[in-house]
């Protein structure tokens, strides 16, 4: 029995020391990030892979355990150093398409995470290191994008699920890119000049009331200009089959232009009927003149219709002419009164 523990023991010490000599340490860095595309949710990244070992025999093995499903990905670079710092030592560059979960309800305070995978191949969980370098790579602004503002917040690498591995593959880790985007160019771009929009709107309340030309084209100018905004702001984003924050934004935004505007109307409307009011009280000649030619025109016009109709019935011959010659009197006379010919009264009136 103590023979057999000793051997057992010394096998194990034995797996303990091939395992520490052949440990292999896997370098990723994360160079760059680019070309994100909105419509297919990818995001291109290169990646520089160091690998160290103790025999240099081994490189030509251990660069070629890299493999990257779910999207295309291309050998940029492969160089082979010969015991530096005392390993053998190949440099491999790729670039890998990942996969984005785009998610722009919250724009323009989104965050997104981009995922890719690395399958090792050839080698045990137990015969390598990885280490994932990105002090650098955070601090790179994400400016290959089509959308501004967008920067690297977070990288991070975790192990996939061993279940569903493919056949030679021994390892999966994934690496997962986490996006955000800076709020000072999206203060500057939306929301400074929207806000800005909305006061130059309401100040429009402040405007002399007799002038509602200037008041409604002040309005429609900071209208356009918000619709504008929000169009340009608009234009980063695919097509969506969704509101986004963004364009809550906006609908609140042209929602106080449209108070604003019917609060104008409103006022010119109660300020015009008061004005007129007001004047026929004090007695005022021009609405006192308006209003008496008004009423001599719609009863004109009334007793019109009325020989009108007693002539189609073929009554007309029972009317006394004395009435007729009565009302085209009375029509004559609102013409001289107001200034207009009997003639042409007549011809408005009887015409």
């Amino acid at each position: 029995m103590l023979y057999v523990a000793a051997m057992r023991l010394l096998l194990l010490i034995l797996i303990l020391f091939l395992t520490f000599v052949y440990t292999v340490e896997i370098v990723i860095n994360v160079e760059e990030v680019k070309d994100l595309d909105k419509k297919a949710q990818t995001l291109t990244t290169i990646l520089g892979i160091d690998v160290l070992d103790q025999e240099e025999r081994n490189m030509k093995v251990f660069t070629t355990i890299f493999h990257f499903p779910g999207g295309t990905s291309s050998l940029l670079e492969e160089i082979y150093y010969a015991k530096l710092n005392e390993k053998a030592t190949a440099k491999v560059r790729y670039q890998v398409e990942g996969k984005c979960e785009l998610q722009w309800r919250n724009f323009p305070f989104d965050k997104h995470d981009c995922e890719t995978k690395i399958y090792l191949k050839r080698i045990s969980p137990n015969q390598y290191h990885i280490d994932i370098d990105v002090s650098e790579t955070n601090k790179k602004i994400y400016q290959n994008s089509a959308l501004d503002g967008l920067s690297i917040s977070n990288i991070s690498s975790y192990e996939c699920e061993n279940k569903f591995l493919q056949e030679g593959v021994k390892q999966c880790l994934m690496l997962k890119i986490s996006l955000s985007r800076h709020i000072l160019p999206i203060l500057a771009k939306f929301f400074i000049p929207s806000i800005a929009m909305v006061f130059v709107a309401w100040m429009t309340l402040f405007i002399t009331r007799e002038n509602i030309v200037a008041r409604i084209l002040t309005l429609g100018i900071s209208t356009t200009m918000l619709v504008f905004v929000g169009w340009n702001i608009e234009q980063s984003l695919p097509t969506l089959a969704y509101f986004s924050a963004a364009d809550i934004w906006l609908v609140i935004c042209c929602v106080f232009n449209f108070i604003t505007f019917l609060q104008v109307i409103s006022i010119h409307i109660l300020l015009t009927e008061a004005n007129k009011f007001l004047a026929l009280s004090q007695g005022d000649v021009k609405i006192t003149t308006k209003a008496k030619s008004r009423h001599f025109r719609t009863e004109s016009r009334r007793k019109q219709q009325l020989v009108q109709k007693l002539s189609a019935n073929g009554r007309a011959t029972s009317m006394p002419k004395h009435e007729t010659d009565e009302l085209m009197e009375k029509s004559n006379n609102c013409d001289i009164e107001y200034g207009q010919t009997g003639d042409s009264r007549q011809n408005k009136v009887f015409g």
